[in-house]
Protein backbone atom coordinates (compact mmCIF):
# COMPACT_ATOMS: atom_id res chain seq x y z
CA UNK A 1 0.00 0.00 0.00
CA UNK A 2 0.76 3.69 -0.31
CA UNK A 3 2.89 3.55 3.53
CA UNK A 4 5.00 0.47 2.50
CA UNK A 5 6.20 2.05 -0.63
CA UNK A 6 6.85 5.26 1.26
CA UNK A 7 8.94 3.19 3.83
CA UNK A 8 10.96 1.28 0.57
CA UNK A 9 10.91 4.95 -0.92
CA UNK A 10 12.93 6.21 2.25
CA UNK A 11 15.01 2.93 2.64
CA UNK A 12 16.34 3.41 -1.01
CA UNK A 13 16.87 7.04 -0.06
CA UNK A 14 19.23 6.13 3.40
CA UNK A 15 21.08 3.24 1.64
CA UNK A 16 21.95 5.02 -1.40
CA UNK A 17 23.06 8.06 0.61
CA UNK A 18 25.06 5.35 3.03
CA UNK A 19 26.60 3.47 0.23
CA UNK A 20 25.17 0.27 1.68
CA UNK A 21 24.34 -2.46 -0.48
CA UNK A 22 20.86 -3.71 1.64
CA UNK A 23 18.82 -1.84 3.84
CA UNK A 24 15.74 -3.05 5.66
CA UNK A 25 13.64 -3.18 8.17
CA UNK A 26 12.59 -6.24 11.10
CA UNK A 27 9.53 -7.03 12.49
CA UNK A 28 9.64 -8.83 15.80
CA UNK A 29 6.71 -10.51 16.04
CA UNK A 30 4.62 -11.55 19.45
CA UNK A 31 4.79 -15.34 18.31
CA UNK A 32 8.86 -15.25 19.11
CA UNK A 33 9.93 -14.58 15.37
CA UNK A 34 10.62 -11.76 13.09
CA UNK A 35 10.07 -10.73 9.19
CA UNK A 36 11.81 -8.74 6.37
CA UNK A 37 9.08 -6.66 5.68
CA UNK A 38 10.34 -4.09 3.66
CA UNK A 39 13.70 -4.11 1.66
CA UNK A 40 16.21 -1.90 -1.02
CA UNK A 41 19.08 -2.86 -2.56
CA UNK A 42 22.09 -1.59 -4.61
CA UNK A 43 21.98 -2.85 -8.46
CA UNK A 44 23.21 -6.44 -8.24
CA UNK A 45 22.92 -7.35 -5.13
CA UNK A 46 20.38 -9.91 -4.71
CA UNK A 47 17.45 -9.95 -2.05
CA UNK A 48 17.56 -10.98 1.16
CA UNK A 49 14.25 -10.63 2.08
CA UNK A 50 12.70 -14.06 1.50
CA UNK A 51 15.30 -15.82 3.66
CA UNK A 52 14.02 -13.37 6.23
CA UNK A 53 10.26 -15.00 6.84
CA UNK A 54 9.16 -16.57 10.28
CA UNK A 55 12.94 -16.50 11.50
CA UNK A 56 13.07 -17.52 15.21
CA UNK A 57 14.19 -14.33 17.54
CA UNK A 58 16.43 -16.85 18.97
CA UNK A 59 18.67 -17.08 15.45
CA UNK A 60 19.61 -12.92 16.14
CA UNK A 61 21.95 -11.62 17.02
CA UNK A 62 22.34 -11.81 21.14
CA UNK A 63 23.12 -8.56 21.67
CA UNK A 64 20.88 -6.87 19.21
CA UNK A 65 17.94 -8.27 21.48
CA UNK A 66 18.89 -6.72 24.64
CA UNK A 67 20.18 -3.62 22.37
CA UNK A 68 19.24 -0.02 22.59
CA UNK A 69 21.37 1.64 20.29
CA UNK A 70 22.80 1.16 17.33
CA UNK A 71 25.19 -2.02 17.14
CA UNK A 72 27.71 -2.61 14.51
CA UNK A 73 29.66 -5.77 12.65
CA UNK A 74 32.39 -5.03 11.24
CA UNK A 75 33.10 -8.38 10.38
CA UNK A 76 30.79 -11.34 10.24
CA UNK A 77 34.01 -13.55 9.67
CA UNK A 78 35.17 -12.78 12.47
CA UNK A 79 32.36 -14.17 14.88
CA UNK A 80 32.75 -16.75 16.84
CA UNK A 81 31.75 -20.58 15.06
CA UNK A 82 29.13 -20.96 17.42
CA UNK A 83 27.66 -17.51 17.05
CA UNK A 84 23.46 -18.78 16.36
CA UNK A 85 23.62 -15.66 13.95
CA UNK A 86 26.70 -16.05 11.98
CA UNK A 87 25.32 -19.07 9.38
CA UNK A 88 22.35 -16.99 9.30
CA UNK A 89 24.32 -13.73 7.73
CA UNK A 90 26.97 -15.94 5.87
CA UNK A 91 24.27 -16.97 3.89
CA UNK A 92 22.95 -13.69 2.73
CA UNK A 93 25.97 -12.90 1.56
CA UNK A 94 26.90 -10.13 4.43
CA UNK A 95 30.02 -9.12 5.27
CA UNK A 96 29.47 -6.33 7.68
CA UNK A 97 26.40 -4.42 8.84
CA UNK A 98 25.22 -2.16 11.01
CA UNK A 99 21.92 -2.39 12.62
CA UNK A 100 19.49 0.06 14.82
CA UNK A 101 16.51 -1.06 17.23
CA UNK A 102 13.11 0.04 17.46
CA UNK A 103 11.78 0.07 20.62
CA UNK A 104 8.14 1.12 22.60
CA UNK A 105 9.25 1.20 26.34
CA UNK A 106 10.92 -2.45 26.86
CA UNK A 107 9.55 -4.46 23.84
CA UNK A 108 11.25 -4.41 20.58
CA UNK A 109 8.97 -4.10 17.85
CA UNK A 110 11.57 -4.85 14.97
CA UNK A 111 15.03 -2.89 13.64
CA UNK A 112 16.81 -0.73 10.56
CA UNK A 113 19.54 -2.12 8.61
CA UNK A 114 22.64 -1.82 6.78
CA UNK A 115 24.33 -4.54 4.86
CA UNK A 116 27.78 -4.48 3.24
CA UNK A 117 28.00 -7.38 0.69
CA UNK A 118 30.90 -6.85 -1.76
CA UNK A 119 33.38 -6.00 1.15
CA UNK A 120 33.86 -5.05 4.53
CA UNK A 121 33.09 -1.70 5.10
CA UNK A 122 32.74 0.72 8.57
CA UNK A 123 30.02 3.21 8.70
CA UNK A 124 30.78 7.11 9.47
CA UNK A 125 29.13 8.43 12.63
CA UNK A 126 26.64 10.60 10.56
CA UNK A 127 25.48 7.13 8.86
CA UNK A 128 24.93 5.97 12.06
CA UNK A 129 22.89 8.86 13.54
CA UNK A 130 20.62 8.45 10.53
CA UNK A 131 19.99 4.86 10.85
CA UNK A 132 19.13 5.41 14.14
CA UNK A 133 16.80 8.90 13.74
CA UNK A 134 15.23 6.50 11.01
CA UNK A 135 14.40 4.05 13.18
CA UNK A 136 12.83 6.63 15.63
CA UNK A 137 10.60 8.04 12.66
CA UNK A 138 9.48 4.56 11.68
CA UNK A 139 9.02 3.32 15.09
CA UNK A 140 6.51 6.40 15.52
CA UNK A 141 4.65 5.41 12.22
CA UNK A 142 4.23 2.39 12.89
CA UNK A 143 2.77 2.46 16.48
CA UNK A 144 0.34 5.11 15.17
CA UNK A 145 -0.36 2.90 12.62
CA UNK A 146 -1.25 -0.04 15.00
CA UNK A 147 -3.49 2.17 17.12
CA UNK A 148 -5.18 3.45 14.11
CA UNK A 149 -6.25 -0.29 13.24
CA UNK A 150 -7.59 -1.19 16.36
CA UNK A 151 -9.39 1.93 16.90
CA UNK A 152 -10.72 1.30 13.09
CA UNK A 153 -11.55 -2.68 14.27
CA UNK A 154 -13.16 -0.95 17.53
CA UNK A 155 -15.45 1.01 15.14
CA UNK A 156 -16.32 -2.02 13.05
CA UNK A 157 -17.27 -4.13 15.93
CA UNK A 158 -19.50 -1.05 17.19
CA UNK A 159 -21.19 -0.35 14.46
CA UNK A 160 -21.54 -4.24 13.97
CA UNK A 161 -23.28 -4.19 17.54
CA UNK A 162 -25.32 -1.64 16.76
CA UNK A 163 -26.90 -3.38 13.55
CA UNK A 164 -27.46 -6.93 15.33
CA UNK A 165 -29.49 -4.55 18.26
CA UNK A 166 -31.51 -2.61 15.70
CA UNK A 167 -32.20 -6.46 14.20
CA UNK A 168 -32.90 -7.23 17.82
CA UNK A 169 -35.44 -4.53 18.25
CA UNK A 170 -37.26 -4.71 15.30
CA UNK A 171 -38.23 -7.82 15.65
CA UNK A 172 -39.37 -6.63 19.36
CA UNK A 173 -43.14 -5.92 19.85
CA UNK A 174 -42.77 -3.23 22.59
CA UNK A 175 -41.45 0.49 22.11
CA UNK A 176 -38.23 0.69 23.60
CA UNK A 177 -36.36 3.72 24.63
CA UNK A 178 -32.45 3.98 25.81
CA UNK A 179 -32.08 6.84 28.02
CA UNK A 180 -27.97 7.81 29.28
CA UNK A 181 -27.44 8.86 32.87
CA UNK A 182 -28.85 12.33 32.47
CA UNK A 183 -32.32 10.89 31.39
CA UNK A 184 -31.63 11.78 28.06
CA UNK A 185 -33.04 9.46 25.19
CA UNK A 186 -30.40 7.76 23.17
CA UNK A 187 -32.58 5.53 20.96
CA UNK A 188 -35.97 5.15 20.15
CA UNK A 189 -37.54 2.06 18.64
CA UNK A 190 -40.61 0.57 18.43
CA UNK A 191 -44.59 0.92 18.55
CA UNK A 192 -44.24 4.71 20.10
CA UNK A 193 -47.26 6.08 18.94
CA UNK A 194 -49.22 6.05 22.35
CA UNK A 195 -46.41 7.06 24.45
CA UNK A 196 -44.78 9.85 22.26
CA UNK A 197 -45.96 13.21 22.29
CA UNK A 198 -43.26 14.05 19.54
CA UNK A 199 -42.62 11.82 16.58
CA UNK A 200 -39.60 9.32 16.87
CA UNK A 201 -37.48 10.56 14.51
CA UNK A 202 -34.89 13.25 15.94
CA UNK A 203 -34.95 12.25 19.76
CA UNK A 204 -31.68 11.61 20.22
CA UNK A 205 -30.20 13.50 23.11
CA UNK A 206 -33.41 14.71 23.73
CA UNK A 207 -35.01 14.20 27.60
CA UNK A 208 -37.85 12.68 28.09
CA UNK A 209 -39.92 16.34 28.91
CA UNK A 210 -39.74 16.70 25.26
CA UNK A 211 -40.69 12.67 24.12
CA UNK A 212 -43.52 12.34 26.71
CA UNK A 213 -46.73 13.83 27.61
CA UNK A 214 -45.23 15.28 31.05
CA UNK A 215 -47.64 13.13 33.53
CA UNK A 216 -45.71 10.02 31.85
CA UNK A 217 -42.76 12.03 31.73
CA UNK A 218 -42.65 12.35 35.52
CA UNK A 219 -44.60 9.19 36.32
CA UNK A 220 -40.85 7.36 34.21
CA UNK A 221 -38.81 9.56 35.87
CA UNK A 222 -39.91 8.62 39.29
CA UNK A 223 -39.61 5.06 38.43
CA UNK A 224 -36.24 5.30 37.16
CA UNK A 225 -35.09 7.23 40.32
CA UNK A 226 -36.79 4.30 42.74
CA UNK A 227 -34.92 2.03 40.32
CA UNK A 228 -31.63 3.60 41.01
CA UNK A 229 -32.11 4.64 44.30
CA UNK A 230 -34.28 2.31 45.96
CA UNK A 231 -33.70 0.27 49.62
CA UNK A 232 -30.32 -1.18 49.43
CA UNK A 233 -28.62 0.99 46.83
CA UNK A 234 -28.85 1.13 43.37
CA UNK A 235 -29.80 -2.36 41.49
CA UNK A 236 -28.39 -4.13 39.84
CA UNK A 237 -30.91 -6.58 38.28
CA UNK A 238 -30.68 -6.88 34.50
CA UNK A 239 -34.27 -6.24 34.28
CA UNK A 240 -37.46 -5.45 36.06
CA UNK A 241 -41.54 -5.92 34.79
CA UNK A 242 -43.75 -3.02 35.79
CA UNK A 243 -47.50 -2.21 34.18
CA UNK A 244 -47.95 0.78 31.95
CA UNK A 245 -51.97 0.51 30.70
CA UNK A 246 -51.99 1.39 27.31
CA UNK A 247 -48.59 1.55 26.18
CA UNK A 248 -45.95 -0.69 25.46
CA UNK A 249 -42.14 0.67 26.33
CA UNK A 250 -38.91 -0.71 28.03
CA UNK A 251 -36.32 2.25 29.26
CA UNK A 252 -32.89 1.56 30.19
CA UNK A 253 -30.83 4.00 33.06
CA UNK A 254 -27.15 3.84 32.83
CA UNK A 255 -24.16 4.30 35.59
CA UNK A 256 -20.18 3.45 35.91
CA UNK A 257 -21.64 0.05 37.86
CA UNK A 258 -24.34 -1.72 35.31
CA UNK A 259 -27.19 -0.97 33.47
CA UNK A 260 -30.98 -1.42 35.07
CA UNK A 261 -33.51 -2.02 32.64
CA UNK A 262 -37.50 -1.41 33.38
CA UNK A 263 -39.82 -2.66 31.20
CA UNK A 264 -43.96 -2.73 30.85
CA UNK A 265 -44.92 -5.04 28.18
CA UNK A 266 -48.81 -4.72 26.89
CA UNK A 267 -50.06 -7.67 28.58
CA UNK A 268 -49.96 -5.50 31.62
CA UNK A 269 -47.79 -8.34 33.22
CA UNK A 270 -46.37 -6.55 36.40
CA UNK A 271 -43.05 -7.74 38.91
CA UNK A 272 -43.12 -4.18 40.79
CA UNK A 273 -45.89 -2.13 42.42
CA UNK A 274 -45.55 1.45 41.22
CA UNK A 275 -48.35 3.57 41.94
CA UNK A 276 -47.16 6.54 40.22
CA UNK A 277 -47.71 4.78 36.94
CA UNK A 278 -52.08 4.60 38.20
CA UNK A 279 -54.35 5.89 35.54
CA UNK A 280 -51.96 7.13 32.97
Amino acid sequence: DALDARIEAALARIGGFAGADRAYVIRIRDNGTFDNTHEWVAEGIASGKAALQGVPVARMNPELRAARRPLYIPSVSDLPDDAPHRPHLEAQGIRSLLIAPMIDGERRIGLVGFDAVRSRRGFAEAEVELLAAFAGLLTSVILRTEAETRAAAVRRDLAAAESRLRTTLSTVPDAVLDLDAGGRIVLAHGRLDDILAAPPAGLAGQPLDAAMAPDLAAACRRCLDRLRDGPGGPRRRESETLALPGAAEAARWENPGAPDWFAWPEDGASGLDFPELAGL
